[in-house]
């Protein structure tokens, strides 16, 4: 009986931890790279900052990178909406320009990564390969 409860207590003591929380928001380096990309189309301010991106007309240094995890939850969560399977780990860049949210994560368009515009309340906008 004594082995029983030994084993139970060993058992017991040896249970999975439960993971850490899942980083929704992506490594800084991705998140440079769509912030950068991004502030270089506002500073343009072409036809491709309102007819392709559809962003506010705004000064570039008003882009600013989220780091807010239920931001990037909320955003990976959009991002990925259509797409079979799980969401891959590494999570989402979030950017915020004025009344929009630009997500750019591991979607791909062939050789091309996906950086999607949404609105303050995540509803899909625009969506550009880059």
């Amino acid at each position: 009986m004594q082995s029983f409860i030994f084993a139970f207590a060993v058992a017991l003591s040896m249970a999975d931890a439960p993971p850490p929380p899942r980083a929704w928001c992506s490594a800084p380096a991705l998140g440079d790279h769509a912030l950068y990309a991004l502030r270089r189309v506002l500073a343009s301010d072409g036809p491709e900052r309102s007819l392709m991106y559809s962003l506010p007309a705004v000064p570039p240094d008003s882009a600013v990178l989220v780091r807010d995890e239920r931001t990037c939850e909320r955003a990976a969560r959009a991002y990925y909406r259509h797409r079979l399977g799980p969401t891959p780990a590494g999570g989402v860049a979030v950017v915020r320009i004025g009344n929009r949210y630009a997500v750019y994560g591991a979607q791909r368009a062939g050789e091309w990564t996906i950086l999607s515009i949404y609105s303050a309340q995540f509803d899909y906008i625009a969506g550009i390969a880059m």
